[in-house]
């Protein structure tokens, strides 16, 4: 899908207020969000989370 909608999409499940990031390397994209754990401002935690696929026009493309 094209960044725009990998981005919406990320963004419609992410936490509020977390920051979202689309990023392509070679054949892979990453989704990368960092938000802030719920709980007391003396608790607070950030939570970073990243995931890796293979871009969908290079899936069998290897001949």
């Amino acid at each position: 899908d094209p960044p725009g909608t990998v981005l919406a999409a990320a963004r419609d499940t992410a936490p509020s207020g977390a920051r979202v990031t689309v990023r392509r390397e070679g054949d892979l994209v990453h989704v990368r969000v960092e938000a802030k754990a719920p709980g007391p401002d003396a608790l607070t935690l950030d939570l970073t989370h990243e995931a890796a696929a293979l871009a969908e026009e290079t899936v069998g493309a290897g001949g």
